[in-house]
């Protein structure tokens, strides 16, 4: 569809470059049809005064007509034919110089035409799949809860432990589709830029007690110790936002951190800028996988996963579109089975 789009804009843009090359093409041929008759004239004057002995003014009239010259005035047939070659001449150099402009004027064209196109391409071969994303990942659970519901409301003799149990099981999977909404409607109102900066000046150490005070259930399940390491340092932003993606760091680190982990909060000033590290010590990532950690609903089939945590792949996709936002910068540096470390600068 692109391919048939760019050479049906590449013929637009030459059509249109055409036009207004003709155009000129006339004007110039005009004018310069013109100025030729009047300096092959004067020229063929001037000889033919010579061979008279005559003297003529150093600057004739562009008009001859106006000119004092007596009975010189060449009007000859072989003045005519000398104007008509010339003139013949002039053309042939404009029509090669319009072809020549012409060719590389459609090739530029062309390779515009596929820079002009090249984002609206992208944009929609990215909507396409992350429909296509959206759709697998919601069929998923919906495919699971129907079918429990389906094999159980054939028995007779289920008991009630087991309806409430059943129950239970489609609840969490309901409670992973609504999370999976929202977060396909954050990720689409950051991609969209429609939500307004609230910025205000915040200390560092406490967006690092607000995030270990937020985490700190999940953190004792899991036996894993948080060292924040902040000063009370002030930086303006956007508290939530920020707070945003800070908690999706550190609960992605949470998730791939074993027991008796550690992960370290370390916020600090650096050239007048804010950085916020998240680092784990948790199984890493692949060098092969750090370049698409951050693309709509990928998740890394390796090591990483083996900790079968629940997730759609959304929650780094949406920090980079918050940091974005934000006019921060995200970078990931990672090792497998020693941890990984996210930062953003702010």
């Amino acid at each position: 569809m692109f391919k048939s789009a760019r050479l049906k804009l590449t013929l637009w843009y030459s059509l249109t470059i055409s036009f207004i090359l003709l155009l000129f093409t006339a004007l110039i041929y005009r004018a310069g049809s013109v100025l030729l008759f009047e300096n092959l004239n004067r020229f063929q004057l001037r000889l033919r005064a010579q061979e008279l002995n005559i003297n003529l003014p150093q600057h004739l009239p562009r008009n001859l007509r106006d000119a004092d010259v007596g009975p010189f005035e060449i009007n000859s047939e072989e003045f005519k034919q000398d104007f008509e070659l010339a003139r013949r001449n002039f053309l042939l150099s404009l029509i090669f110089i319009d072809l020549g402009i012409l060719s590389i004027s459609t090739f530029l064209a062309y390779l515009l035409a596929g820079r002009t196109l090249a984002p609206i391409e992208k944009s929609l071969l990215a909507q396409k799949r992350f429909t296509a994303d959206a759709a697998h990942e919601l069929r998923t659970p919906l495919t699971a809860i129907k079918t429990a519901l389906e094999v159980n409301l054939k028995d007779k003799k289920i008991s009630r432990e087991d309806a409430l149990s059943i129950l239970k099981d489609n609840l969490k999977d309901i409670e992973g589709l609504e999370k999976l909404s929202n977060d396909l409607l954050l990720l689409s109102k950051a991609e969209r830029r429609a939500e307004v900066l609230d910025q205000r000046m915040v200390a560092l150490d406490e967006i690092s007690n607000e995030l270990t005070s937020k985490f700190s259930a999940l953190v004792k399940t899991k036996d894993i110790k948080i060292i924040s390491k902040a000063k009370h340092d002030l930086v303006k932003t956007d508290y939530d936002k920020l707070m945003q993606i800070l908690s999706i760091f550190l609960d992605n680190a949470i998730k791939y951190t074993p027991k008796s982990g550690k992960i370290t909060l370390n916020f600090f000033m650096e050239k007048n800028k804010a950085v916020f590290q998240v680092k784990d010590s948790g199984v890493g990532i692949g060098k092969e996988n750090l370049p698409l950690i951050f693309d709509r609903f990928y998740k890394v089939e390796s090591s990483r996963n083996k900790s079968k945590s629940a997730g759609f792949g959304l929650g780094l996709s949406i920090a980079g579109e918050i940091s974005e936002l934000l006019n921060g910068k995200l970078s990931v540096t990672s090792q497998l089975g020693k941890g990984s470390t996210f930062s953003l600068h702010l």
